[in-house]
């Protein structure tokens, strides 16, 4: 019987109705919003806003004002992106403050004086109330006599992390939306190393603000250049400087040189890389595709397709990373790509794209798609608003293949690597580091397991990637960190800094594709050949939303099945679990997993299935979404995945929620 049905008799209507007062007069005096918003209150300055916030407390509607006044920001891993709105839980000045002064005196306690010696760089986009945010926070350092180098102009984030490691700055912040919606904004907090902040100093931050919310400090909203340091140098130039010398660690001579050797030799090597198989995801043009909600097919391939004068359409979606990526294709001798002229034309209200979002696929690729007829290009690639994201998608005789972010992964791992292993010979493999998050297909590890390079896994988001990078580079033995890579298009290809950079993924993947285009081959064929290699990954993520931590802690305990856990779902049967809150891992002889820098409240279960499959079910503690990654490493059909995938959702999750999927965010 389902919830619903058991809510027919009466009693079962009269229990509800009355465990629903009591709950409420628990839920006011545990949460006690009334006096939450009496402290908000006293620091908003806008007349309207105190006007709506009254209105809320006379109507006694708890609901609304726990879920603006809820002390629990939701930064997490050194990031808050949210709708600006009131709240705690929103993007505002007060809640900008707040965080400010809470890292303000984090990096005193941490530092000391080196603080005030080396300073903090913030950098900021181009959205709604950015700069007027990074100027709130450079004020804030300089009133404690910390200096500030402040960008004169909206950056592309990576810039932000490249110059905490060229300013030899103690930290950084940086004001952007990310790939959220026009009326979001975030900030994004680095540390020395370059990378986001770890869990346990987030936590720290968090603690602070949680302790001193109701207190701003007296500080200007304007910018005082006479107590601003300026970075006089040319960032684009110095980012495009550094990245070359990074791209020739994995280059064996220049395209040009390449391109007349080839011509030279008169010698192509023609193969037929494609299988006839059913395994691939084919996005298919849109009149040919009116009626399918995702526009996802399969597609038979038969023989091989190659492109030896590709044509490459970039997009910017609205962001700033067009000038960055024309500066790098030139540095390499790549010709200019044909663009989508009014989507690289910086715009915060994102006209054409709503939601400019790389996991949303078709969507944000449809005007560059559009162009197809006109240009004949074969090739398109995005890179998201802040510049720290890429995607790609290539034509497929008349349809559209978008990669997913493990097939991006494997064709950068397998060229850095075996350029790299080119070029250093004398370097054994086991010096050689690549890393992704447990969240990600496992395609890196088992490259790893072919070739013998290091691998190393960590938790869910870029900054356990950046926190497990800075540990090694700072052993004594020598090791060199090539790649690493996230499930969001997240992609680091260099450890000169420890953060994804999408301009730089851009102007290396066209790099690819030119080279093995002068080999016939195109980079859908090479992924082909190396998935024959690696192994081929099915991958899904995707979450649900539930009302409350109630509801989140319920979910948990069922899929621990009381910390017995379970050795079979359905007839899948278990090979091993890993339960991060519960410090539980039973692949191993301790049965203790080693990760140490996770949040308090972050959940996160696995299991391991004997035919290769794996489930991830998190919540990071700060938000009630619960959020699932299922990968499969097989050849069989996706409708085969397909069902493996219901048949997990049904036994771990349904039991509890009976919950609405979401679309991909």
């Amino acid at each position: 019987m389902n919830f619903l049905s058991s809510l027919k008799s009466k009693k079962t209507w009269i229990c509800v109705a009355v465990t629903g007062i009591i709950g409420g007069i628990f839920y006011y005096y545990n949460h006690k919003p009334n006096e939450i918003a009496q402290k908000w209150m006293k620091l908003e300055k806008n007349t309207k806003i105190k006007k709506e916030i009254k209105t809320y407390i006379e109507n006694k509607n708890w609901e609304k004002l726990d879920e603006l006044f809820r002390i629990e920001m939701p930064l997490f891993g050194g990031e808050m992106i949210e709708n600006i709105s009131t709240g705690y839980v929103k993007m505002n000045e007060i809640t900008i403050s707040l965080i400010g002064q809470a890292l303000c005196r984090f990096s005193q306690r941490k530092f000391q004086e080196k603080i005030e010696q080396k300073g903090i760089v913030i950098g900021f986009d181009l959205r709604k109330k950015s700069y007027k945010f990074a100027v709130k926070i450079a004020n804030i350092f300089m009133s404690q006599n910390i200096p500030v180098f402040l960008f004169e102009r909206p950056i592309p984030t990576p810039y932000l992390s490249f110059s905490i490691t060229f300013l030899d700055v103690l930290c950084g912040v940086m004001i952007t939306g990310c790939s959220k919606e026009p009326n979001s904004n975030g900030i994004r907090i680095f540390w020395k190393n370059s990378s986001l902040l770890s869990n346990l100093s987030n936590e720290n931050i968090l603690k602070r603000v949680k302790n001193n919310n109701d207190i701003l400090w007296n500080v200007p909203n304007q910018i005082s250049n006479a107590t601003l340091c300026k970075p006089v140098l040319d960032f684009r130039k110095k980012y495009t400087e550094e990245m070359m010398k990074n791209f020739h660690i994995f280059m064996d001579e220049s395209f040009e040189d390449l391109q007349n050797r080839i011509e030279n030799e008169n010698q192509f090597i023609i193969e037929n890389e494609l299988e006839n198989n059913e395994n691939q995801f084919i996005i298919e043009n849109e009149n040919e595709n009116e009626n399918e909600n995702e526009n996802v097919q399969m597609f038979k391939i038969q023989e091989s397709i190659f492109h030896p004068s590709e044509k490459i359409i970039f997009t910017a979606l609205h962001g700033i990373s067009y000038q960055e990526v024309i500066n790098l294709f030139q540095a390499l001798k790549i010709e200019k790509p044909l663009i989508v002229e009014s989507q690289c034309k910086p715009d915060k209200k994102f006209p054409e794209i709503p939601n400019p979002n790389l996991e949303l696929g078709y969507p944000v690729f449809q005007k560059a798609i559009s162009m197809e007829n006109e240009t004949g290009a074969t090739l398109i690639l995005a890179v998201d608003p802040d510049g720290d994201r890429f995607a790609a998608a290539q034509k497929i005789r008349s349809n559209w293949y978008f990669f997913q972010p493990h097939e991006i992964a494997l064709i950068f791992s397998w060229w850095i690597y075996s350029n790299f292993r080119k070029k250093y010979p004398e370097i054994f493999p086991s010096k050689m580091v690549m890393i992704s998050t447990i969240t990600s297909a496992s395609i890196l590890k088992e490259m790893a397991r072919v070739e013998g390079f290091k691998y190393y896994e960590t938790l869910p988001g870029f900054h356990s990637i950046g926190r497990k990078a800075s540990k090694l580079k700072k052993k004594l033995e020598a090791v060199w960190i090539l790649f690493g890579f996230d499930n969001n298009f997240s992609f680091m290809l260099n450890s000169s800094f420890l953060y994804p950079d999408g301009i730089a993924s851009c102007a290396l993947f066209a790099l690819i594709s030119k080279r093995l285009a002068l080999q016939k081959k195109s980079v859908f064929q090479k992924l082909k050949e190396l998935e024959r290699k690696y192994g081929h990954f099915y991958y899904l993520k995707s979450y649900f939303e539930v009302k409350n931590e109630e509801d989140v802690k319920e979910i948990f305990d069922f899929v621990r099945n009381n910390g017995d856990y379970f050795s079979k779902v359905d007839h899948l049967v278990v090979k091993s679990v890993r339960d991060v809150a519960k410090n539980y891992d039973n692949s191993v002889h301790s049965h203790q997993h080693n990760f140490s820098d996770f949040d308090s409240k972050f959940e996160m279960i696995s299991y391991y299935f004997t035919n290769d499959l794996t489930i991830h079910i998190l919540n990071n503690g700060h938000n009630l979404k619960i959020e699932y990654f299922i990968e499969w490493k097989s050849v069989s059909s996706k409708k085969h995945f397909e069902n493996l995938v219901q048949i997990l959702i049904k036994e771990l999750l349904e039991p509890k929620l009976n919950p609405k999927e979401n679309d991909k965010k």
